[in-house]
């Protein structure tokens, strides 16, 4: 489960450059290297839970990263579990930050899911009061019409009234 450098350098390297991307805002390019990443069949544990949380990081909607949060997690627990067994501490040490960072992920994906969520209920809530807005402008056009209808029907009458005469 530890990262050693020498068969993990190139794991680490490609991982990296994928991270490279994302801190330049490359976000497409950084999908693209990780989705790479992930497809290589020998990519260690450590490099699968990387590549999945940065992955689900750099998209740009939840019910997409969340599948890769999700793979990340499910990484974990079989890792996990195998330290575990094994009574490797090198590995349960690595595991802890990796665990940090799932925390993390699904901490921010928590808070940005309410502020989603405040969004919509803001937009629904002001779209209500703009129905209820029109309805008011609706009935005072119709109040107005009808005023103008009456005062053109006096108008008339007064008319009709000063042509009889």
């Amino acid at each position: 489960m530890s990262d050693p450098d020498p068969p993990a350098k190139p794991y680490r390297r490609r991982y990296l450059d994928a991270l490279k991307d994302f801190e330049n805002g490359d976000m497409e390019k950084c999908i693209v290297v990780t989705k790479f990443n992930l497809s290589d069949i020998t990519l260690p544990p450590y490099y699968v839970i990387k590549n999945c949380i940065l992955l689900a990081s750099a998209l740009d909607n939840w019910d997409d990263a969340d599948v890769w949060r999700l793979a990340a997690e499910q990484a974990y627990i079989t890792s996990f579990r195998e330290a575990n067994r094994k009574q490797d501490t090198n590995s349960l040490e690595t595991l802890q930050d990796l665990r940090a960072e799932l925390d993390t992920l699904n901490k921010f994906r928590q808070e940005d899911m309410a502020i989603l969520v405040d969004d919509e209920t803001s937009n629904s809530d002001m779209s209500g009061e703009e129905d209820e807005d029109e309805d008011e402008d609706e009935d005072k056009d119709e109040g107005a019409a009808e005023l103008e209808d009456g005062a053109s029907l006096a108008v008339a009458k007064d008319e009709d009234e000063l042509a009889s005469r």
